[in-house]
């Protein structure tokens, strides 16, 4: 269950239960593509824009480890850290964010998980990375953001028949209303989660879509034609 803390940023409970720093920003904080308004958000969570460091973001399937503050890593869509003071962000607006964290070895990692890098097992390779730096497989936490959901969430026929070999007819992944066909990219990456060995417990979804809410979140979709921003989810330990 997401809530709103203090500040306005929304909280895991799942990861707040096991005392991991982290947030997801909304609409109200304003574009994250500044960075005075990304500052400000990693000031309301405790950090210093000093400690941040993001991904570039090129929907794959990337995943690289820091451990040092440096500048925006390169080519990657998810971060995996074991290093105290360093937080990791990822940018959203409809794509699917994921915060992961293993509270007993203190490894977490953000992830961007667009529709490319959902059917091409980010997922999967982010908690492999957490796992090859000492996390365990049976701890890991994971905390599924805001993002577009299946009700807003209509592709081409070809994108659906591609998820639906990958993931099969059963797995309510895909659906079809009428003449169109709908992705839920959330309940995607909860098939990869749960297929790498993430206990469905330790899963945590939202209900929040960026589509219906967007006067709350970023919706690329929605607001593309007319100016949009972009939300920052970040995690560190």
């Amino acid at each position: 269950m997401l809530t709103l803390n203090n500040h306005g940023i929304y909280e895991s409970s799942l990861l707040t239960s096991i005392a991991i720093r982290h947030g997801y920003s909304s609409k109200s904080h304003g574009d994250t593509r500044k960075q005075a308004v990304l500052d400000t958000i990693l000031k309301r969570g405790g950090w210093t824009p000093q400690q941040f460091v993001g991904a570039e973001q090129v929907h794959g399937n990337g995943i690289a480890y820091v451990d040092s503050v440096m500048d925006e890593v390169r080519a990657v869509d998810g971060l995996v850290t074991g290093k105290s003071g360093v937080v990791l962000g990822v940018k959203t607006a409809d794509c699917v964010p994921l915060l992961l964290a293993d509270p007993d070895s203190q490894v977490v990692a953000a992830v961007h998980a667009g529709w490319r890098g959902t059917i091409a097992e980010i997922a999967i390779k982010a908690v492999e990375a957490m796992v090859a730096k000492g996390a365990k497989l049976h701890s890991i936490r994971v905390s599924i953001g805001p993002h577009i959901r299946a009700c807003c969430y209509s592709v081409s026929a070809d994108r659906a028949a591609a998820f639906t070999e990958y993931f099969g007819k059963n797995s309510e992944v895909v659906m079809k209303k009428a003449d169109s066909w709908y992705l839920d990219l959330g309940k995607a990456n909860v098939h990869l989660l749960t297929k790498i060995g993430i206990q469905p417990a330790y899963i945590e979804m939202n209900e929040l879509c960026t589509s219906c809410q967007s006067d709350t979140f970023y919706s690329y979709r929605k607001h593309k034609d007319n100016g949009f921003g972009e939300m920052i989810s970040f995690i560190g330990v």
